[in-house]
């Protein structure tokens, strides 16, 4: 009898399991290879990644134990990409990773010169806001820009 009321648990979990996952993947929408989606007044353009014009960048990020992580790559401020998108009007930008990590962004930080980059690497890219006492608004695999 607990042999039967466990099997039947299990598969009643499996089934919620498969049912939410299902309605989780069939909304999100696929993103073209190489591509960042950016969301702005409920439009959607895409970021290509090999389009972008990167420069090196250098800049210190702290985690939360307080400390300090250099950090050499490539990449392009935030505010560039929103300009080149034709995109200025905004009080806040939410970065979100694949994985669906997601991080705030102000544009006051924004504007600061050489504050808030979107580093390439590996075709893949992330978020950094370099100075930020703690380093979790980092956000690695990007794939939305909803500015706001």
């Amino acid at each position: 009898m607990k042999k039967r009321r466990l099997a039947i648990v299990t598969i009643a979990l499996a089934l919620i399991v498969g049912v939410c996952s299902w309605m989780y993947l069939g909304n999100r929408t696929a993103i073209p290879e190489n591509c960042i989606e950016l969301v702005y007044e409920n439009k959607t353009s895409y970021v290509d990644l090999d389009k972008l014009d990167l420069k090196e960048v250098t800049g210190e990020t702290i985690n939360g134990k307080g400390e300090v992580n250099t950090i050499h790559s490539n990449g392009i401020e935030l505010k560039d990409v929103l300009e080149n998108h034709k995109i200025t009007s905004y009080e806040n930008v939410t970065v979100e990773a694949d994985d669906a990590y997601s991080a705030v962004v102000g544009k006051e930080e924004i504007d600061e010169k050489e504050k808030v980059y979107v580093l390439v690497e590996e075709e893949k890219a992330s978020l950094v806001v370099f100075g930020d006492p703690n380093s979790k608004r980092n956000v690695r695999n990007v794939i939305r820009i909803t500015a706001e």
